[in-house]
């Protein structure tokens, strides 16, 4: 049989280009889609909700499956960047206005644990009694840093770790649909070592592209995840709309291991991915401009990339 050429030669990451947009995509929490599908099928959905679990189980997922069920202008805040009252204050201001183009909008305030007391303080009535237009989702990996009186006024979803065996089917049908880019035997080892992160799975299974050894597989494995989140991080942060400060941006990309050439190409398939998604996609269209005008030359490290980033306008 003809092995199929790799389709993922444009350096896309395969944590982004699998992730589920419909429920039954969701792997190993069976129990969260089944609610939120009844939930869907009763027609009502709270104005909050507050999704806790481990890293890469699928909180931020679930969130915007839900923004795409509700038809929802999504606004995506990255807490770990934005964890100042008058940033939050600023959201909520714009919050209780419709959007131009649509009904609903929903914020999701991912990494909310990072967000200050008095910021938590000032969000307590707008999530107790928000416009009817408006939803929040929060999104933790530390939930008992959420105050009591915003988790009382959410609707709660719990997700746990996923099951090795899970993920290993699930990687098997990655690898199988990017041509066989890892045997099957080897796809086990990386399923372990994700320790139960269906994200974990596909960043350590796109580091293992070609690899024939366990042992060299298991070795990449250790600590790999640490630094594709990071650059998944600093893509969210640019695809947010306001708010960004350029010394957090700074501080984000000190943590990336990847080529600055692989990160501009994942940021502008993100980019392309949210603008068809968004009923106003400027923001989006702007980050594509900027960042497709050249290929960066490693010699040259961050710097082309910080160019481009000064192109874009922060607050």
């Amino acid at each position: 049989m003809k092995t199929k050429k790799p389709s993922n030669e444009d350096g896309f990451p395969l944590h982004l280009k699998y992730r589920p947009t419909r429920l039954e995509q969701v792997i190993g929490q069976d129990a969260v889609a089944e609610s939120l599908e009844s939930m869907f099928r009763w027609g009502k959905c709270p104005h909050a909700f507050l999704f806790t679990g481990p890293s890469g189980v699928g909180k931020t997922t679930l969130a915007r499956i839900i923004a795409s069920h509700l038809k929802a202008t999504v606004l995506e805040i990255d807490a770990a960047t934005n964890t100042g009252i008058d940033a939050m204050r600023a959201v909520q201001d714009m919050a209780r206005y419709k959007p131009l183009n649509n009904e609903r909008r929903l914020i999701i305030v991912d990494e909310c644990h990072a967000l200050s007391k008095p910021t938590w303080q000032s969000l307590l009535k707008i999530v107790e009694e928000p416009p009817a237009h408006l939803y929040w989702i929060f999104c933790t990996t530390e939930p008992d840093k959420v105050p009591a009186t915003i988790k009382t006024r959410c609707t709660q979803y719990q997700l746990g770790s996923v099951s090795w065996e899970e993920i290993s089917e699930f990687l098997k049908h990655v690898s199988d649909e990017e041509g066989g880019i890892l045997e099957p035997r080897l796809v086990d080892v990386v399923a372990r070592k994700a320790n139960g992160s269906v994200r974990a799975g596909l960043v350590y299974l796109q580091k293992c592209v070609g690899v024939n050894d366990a042992s060299e597989v298991a070795r990449l494995c250790e600590g790999g995840e640490a630094e594709g989140e990071a650059a998944i991080t600093l893509i969210r942060a640019v695809c947010q709309a306001k708010g960004l400060k350029w010394p957090n941006l700074m501080k984000l990309i000190e943590g990336i291991d990847e080529t600055p050439e692989g990160v501009r190409l994942a940021l502008i398939n993100y980019a392309a991915k949210m603008a068809r998604e968004a009923n106003q996609p400027q923001r989006y269209l702007a980050i594509i401009q900027a960042f497709s005008g050249h290929t960066y030359s490693p010699s040259e490290h961050w710097a082309p990339f910080m160019l481009d980033l000064g192109q874009l306008v922060f607050e």
